[in-house]
C-alpha cells in the first residue's frame, strides 16, 4: 500500500482499529480509485453534485492529484452559482421543497450532532426519486447535495444548514 493510498483511506474513513490491529478497507480504496478513473473534471464534479464531497476531495488529493485543478474549478463555479442565486432562506427544517425556489442549490447538513431516524429524498420535477436514504444512526451530521429544479423532502432530520 502506498503512502497516498493510506492517506486517502484515513481521510475517507476507510481505516478501523480492532484489538490494536489497523485494518484498511479494500472497498473504500477501490471507490477512491474508481473516482479517479472517471476522470473527475470540473464539469463532471458539478454535474454529479460532488464539489462538496469530502471522499472525492480526499481521492483527488491523495490518489490522483493531477485533478486538483478540476476540483478547485468546480468548487469555485459552485460558489459563484450559489452567490448568484436569488435570496432564499439558507437554513430550513423538515418539509417538502423545490430547489431554486424554496431553498438554494448546494450541499446541506443536519444540525445538532448525532442524527437518527432521518429520512430524506431528492426527486425530479416529475416526482421520480433520484436518491433517498433512511439514516437510523449517524454519529455526526447527515449531508445531502441538491440541484436547481429538484424536489427535496425530509422527515425526522431537523434543521438543514449549508455545509
Amino acid at each position: 500500500m502506498t503512502g497516498g493510498e493510506r492517506a486517502y483511506l484515513e481521510a475517507a474513513y476507510g481505516v478501523t482499529n480492532r484489538d490494536g490491529v489497523t485494518e484498511y478497507s479494500a472497498a473504500v480504496l477501490e471507490e477512491g480509485r474508481a473516482l479517479c478513473g472517471k476522470p473527475p473534471t470540473a464539469d463532471w464534479i458539478i454535474h454529479n453534485g460532488k464539489a462538496g464531497d469530502e471522499r472525492l476531495a480526499a481521492a483527488i488529493e491523495h490518489l490522483c492529484p493531477m485533478f486538483l485543478d478540476g476540483l478547485r474549478e468546480a468548487r469555485s463555479k459552485e460558489r459563484v452559482e450559489r452567490e448568484a442565486q436569488p435570496s432564499v432562506e439558507l437554513g430550513f427544517d423538515d418539509g417538502v421543497y423545490t430547489v431554486g425556489e424554496d431553498i438554494m442549490a448546494g450541499t446541506y447538513q443536519t444540525t445538532g450532532g448525532r442524527a437518527g431516524d432521518c429520512h430524506w429524498e431528492r426527486s425530479t420535477e416529475n416526482g421520480d426519486i433520484i436518491d433517498s436514504d433512511l439514516v437510523r444512526d449517524a454519529p455526526k451530521e447527515v449531508r445531502v447535495t441538491v440541484r436547481t429544479g429538484e424536489g427535496f423532502k425530509s422527515q425526522g432530520c431537523g434543521t438543514w444548514t449549508p455545509a
